[in-house]
Parts: C-alpha cells; structure tokens; sequence
C-alpha cells in the first residue's frame, strides 16, 4: 500500500485530501504545518507527497520535501497552487515536483497525481 502524506495549510481541505486518498486505498497523513509534516513524515516515510506551495509558519514545503527525500530518494512530490506562474513553476523546480496542480483541482486531476 502506498502512502502519502498531505500538506496543506487550509484545514478542510487537507482532510478533504486525506479523504479522498484514503477512500482511494492509500494509506495517508494530513498536516496542516511545516513542522508537523516533518514530524508525521519521519513516522510515515511516504512515497507520495502532496503539498501546498504557499502556507504559514517557518518550515516550507521545500524544507519538508527536502528531509522527506532523505528518508526515501524515490519520493514523488505534487504541488498544489493557487497561484500559477514564473514563481510556482521555479518551486515546482526547486523541490523537484512530479506533477503541478492549480487549485481547484478535480478529484480525478488530483488522484492521477499519486
């Protein structure tokens, strides 16, 4: 079973995600901060990561892709924006994404992603 872990700072939709994943045979954890990302992706070791590109608090979505990718170099990262363009693309690039989706994104767009 793979496992994916969601973050994302608006709370309903990460359990939406989460929802979404789970009813969808993954086994997933949602985070709605960098820092607990970090520590829910230290239990988990995901194979998937779905993350949000603009959020609050001090540990971005690189930082966690980043030590995420320590824990397992094969990681598939999927970013979620709102805000698509010169500078979504670059962190698109810098974390090194599989796939990125703008907000809103189908259900169907969002598990093709996994």
């Amino acid at each position: 079973m793979k496992k994916i872990l969601v973050l994302e700072d608006e709370e309903l939709f990460c359990m939406l995600l989460t929802d979404v994943f789970t009813e969808a045979g993954y086994r997933v954890e949602g985070a709605t901060d960098g820092e607990e990302a970090l520590r829910k992706g230290s239990l988990l070791r995901p194979d998937i990561f779905f993350t949000d590109w603009r959020f609050t608090g001090p540990t971005s979505s690189v930082d966690v892709a980043q030590s995420l990718r320590e824990l397992n170099p094969d990681l598939r990262v999927v970013l979620l924006t709102g805000m698509l363009g010169h500078e979504a693309n670059a962190a698109a690039e810098r974390i090194g994404a599989f796939r990125l989706l703008v907000k809103p994104s189908s259900i169907d767009d969002i598990l093709a992603a996994a």
